[in-house]
C-alpha cells in the first residue's frame, strides 16, 4: 500500500555570500526566490540577515506571501 499522504516541506530561506554581499534564498511555487539585502558579510550584518531570513519564512509558513513579495525589487520576482 502506498502512503498518499506526504509531508509538507517547511520553508527555508537560505543565507548565501556571493562577492561579499549577503542574499536570501528560497523556493516559492517551484520557482528560486532571491533576495539580495546589500550588506557585506560581516558577523554584524549576518545576524540582521538571519533574523530577516526567519521572517520571511514565517510569513511563508503563514501565508502572508503578499508581505514578502511587497518588500522585493520586481526584478526578484
Amino acid at each position: 500500500m502506498v502512503n498518499t499522504l506526504t509531508k509538507s516541506k517547511k520553508p527555508s530561506v537560505k543565507i548565501i555570500v556571493s562577492n561579499d554581499r549577503l542574499q536570501l534564498r528560497w523556493w516559492y511555487k517551484g520557482e528560486r526566490k532571491y533576495l539580495s539585502l546589500g550588506l557585506t558579510a560581516t558577523p554584524a550584518n549576518y545576524k540582521l540577515t538571519d533574523l530577516k531570513a526567519r521572517q520571511i519564512e514565517l510569513e511563508l509558513l503563514t501565508g502572508k506571501v503578499r508581505r514578502v513579495f511587497k518588500c522585493l525589487p520586481k526584478r526578484s520576482l
